[in-house]
């Protein structure tokens, strides 16, 4: 088992998080904001096929919400800085220290 961080809650970063979470992997996602789905949460519909875009923000929270705590965790709005910071408060986790 590893420790992986993915920068990012958008579509991209959740499905990477869920695929190595699978693998059974600890995954931490780092996101700016509080909730995941990324610009999917300005979206009305999706192009070409015009589906919601909430419809696939569901799938994305329901697929997630199969990890256990351990698995995915989330970090919101802690990192307004650079990146010492963002480094600072992982190590502060004792995590993925070396």
């Amino acid at each position: 088992m590893k420790n992986v961080v993915i920068v990012g809650g958008g579509i991209a970063g959740v499905e990477t998080a869920c695929a190595l979470a699978e693998c059974g992997n600890r995954v931490t996602i780092i996101e700016k904001s509080d909730k995941i789905g990324g610009k999917l949460n300005r979206w009305y519909c999706l192009f070409p096929d015009f589906k919601k875009a909430s419809d696939l923000k569901k799938y994305l929270e329901e697929k997630i919400s199969k990890f256990d705590i351990d698995s995915v965790k989330y970090i919101f709005s802690m990192f307004s800085g650079c990146c010492d910071e963002l480094k600072k408060k992982i190590l502060e986790e004792n995590k993925y220290k070396k």
